[in-house]
């Protein structure tokens, strides 16, 4: 009998020092799992703000493009306006230049009027 419960209590003693291993893995595991899921939920964080980032920064990207947009049209229609008063200056310029011709030639028909008088005259 001594044997049996010598044998028992090595047994049981074996037994303890195994569940005390078993139970220092699970708490160690558990650790771990708490870890984790700590890291985890830091990511998800981390995930949520950088979605919203992106998202403003597309928000400002299309905001961007759509300046860039407005400002290429309006930069369009200044050189169309500038085309159209260079176009419009030329013209003037011509018109100025024939309205000079013709004074001169005024000048001239008044001048030789003059002369035909002069001539007659003599």
């Amino acid at each position: 009998m001594k044997k049996v419960n010598k044998s028992l209590l090595k047994d049981q003693k074996k037994e303890k020092t195994t569940s005390n291993t078993l139970n220092q893995k699970v708490e160690k595991i558990n650790q771990q799992n708490q870890d984790n899921s700590e890291k985890y939920d830091s990511m998800v964080k981390v995930n949520q703000e950088l979605k919203k980032d992106m998202e403003n920064l597309n928000k400002q990207l299309k905001d961007r493009e759509k300046d860039l947009s407005n400002r290429d049209s309006k930069l369009n229609k200044s050189v169309e306006e500038i085309e159209r008063l260079k176009n419009q200056l030329k013209l003037s310029k011509e018109q100025s230049r024939f309205s000079d011709m013709s004074k001169e030639v005024d000048e001239l028909k008044n001048v030789n009027k003059l002369l035909e008088k002069q001539r007659d005259e003599v």
